[in-house]
């Protein structure tokens, strides 16, 4: 090869390099972006995330967080399917992204397809054994499926895990596993975790009413009643608000 074309490609494969490396970053402008679509995610704005977002992935087409969070912005409008797809990008340019395998599972799982859902919960886990939010909603996908004494383990270490959680997610952990040792007929346990629950949040109406009904069944009259009033006051799910009525009329005879 002649010496002066062997020095042009050299220097030509240099450039393409140096371009290249340019590329393995967002800029500024991308960056910005992106914080502003943070910002109005977690404020619940999430149209005009999903505008900032686009800006960001419009700017670096390699944005894998930008990705991710315009799918939980479409999440968040219930659009699971472009959630999906967004997530699926995330994933393709990090294969080691678990918290995009978590949020892509939680969307398969909204649209009520369990098995993908739970294969995503076990890759994020495989990825990160204390994300917190995958074994809570691989607990949830398990019970739905029947596998309980899998769904509780999850829901065991989820709330190992709490300090990750939300208050909001945290209760519904122990009010899973309460509503789980109530069907197994551990109803002293049952009302441990109910009660750290409301504790956790006051107005879970879930909590209150199957707590309410251990009272009753233990002859806790009083009690009853004052946690079954109130989960009718903050409103319940029609068989379950039919339920807690009837117990009520029972009680006040």
């Amino acid at each position: 090869m002649p010496i002066g074309r062997r020095a042009f490609l050299l220097a030509a494969g240099f450039v393409v390099a140096v371009v290249l490396a340019g590329c393995t970053s967002p800029s500024p402008e991308a960056v910005e972006h992106f914080n502003r679509g943070e910002e109005y995610r977690e404020q619940g704005q999430f149209d005009l995330a999903i505008e900032e977002y686009s800006q960001a992935i419009a700017l670096y087409q390699n944005y894998a967080e930008a990705y991710f969070g315009r799918g939980v912005a479409y999440g968040g409008k219930g659009n699971l399917d472009q959630a999906i797809t967004d997530f699926d990008h995330a994933i393709a340019l990090d294969r080691r992204y678990a918290e995009a395998y978590t949020k892509r599972g939680m969307a398969y799982a909204a649209k009520g397809d369990l098995e993908r859902a739970i294969a995503d919960f076990d890759r994020a886990i495989s990825l990160d054994q204390e994300i917190a939010e995958a074994y809570f909603n691989r607990g949830i996908a398990l019970g739905l499926q029947g596998d309980f004494d899998l769904a509780f383990a999850d829901f065991d270490q989820a709330i190992a895990l709490g300090s990750q959680m939300t208050d909001a997610q945290l209760a519904n952990a122990y009010y899973l596993r309460g509503s789980l040792l109530h069907d197994q007929g551990f109803f002293a346990m049952a009302m441990d975790d109910l009660s750290q629950a409301i504790e956790l949040d006051a107005n879970h109406a879930n909590a209150l009413a199957l707590r309410g009904l251990i009272h009753a069944d233990a002859g806790e009259e009083e009690l009853a009643i004052s946690d079954l009033e109130r989960a009718l006051e903050l409103g319940l799910i029609p068989a379950m608000h039919t339920l807690v009525e009837s117990r009520l009329e029972q009680l006040k005879q």
